[in-house]
């Protein structure tokens, strides 16, 4: 059976306020449970990949020699993540798509296309 802290206990317990002769009971903010160092090291690198942290330095941060070790098993992408990065993609392709593209330069002869010779 996993033992909790005496601190964790008190938190969760609730919370006797005396106002004179009466009590008035409210219940206290309860803290998040523990799970361990290596979950709070995985929050840790999903956390700040999230914000835009580079895959590199994550790794540094939590002091791995490989940066596959990182990606693999530290950094979660949470499905807000993916949605958001498929629409993003979806955007880029629409305006790629209604942007003119200037097709002269493909027939004039400037193009490496026509070039008969492999450079």
């Amino acid at each position: 059976m996993r033992q909790t802290s005496y601190a964790t206990r008190l938190i969760s317990e609730v919370c006797r306020v005396g106002c004179g002769s009466s009590f008035i009971l409210k219940l206290c903010v309860r803290l998040p449970e523990w799970h361990g160092w290596h979950a709070a090291r995985r929050g840790l690198g999903s956390n700040l990949y999230r914000l835009g942290v580079p895959d590199m330095v994550i790794q540094r941060i939590l002091r791995h020699a490989n940066v596959s070790t990182t990606a693999t098993y530290y950094i979660k992408t949470a499905a807000v993540d993916v949605r958001s990065a498929m629409a993003k993609l979806e955007n880029h392709i629409a305006e790629a798509s209604q942007t003119p593209r200037d097709d002269k330069s493909i027939t004039d002869g400037n193009s490496a296309l026509d070039s008969p010779t492999i450079q």
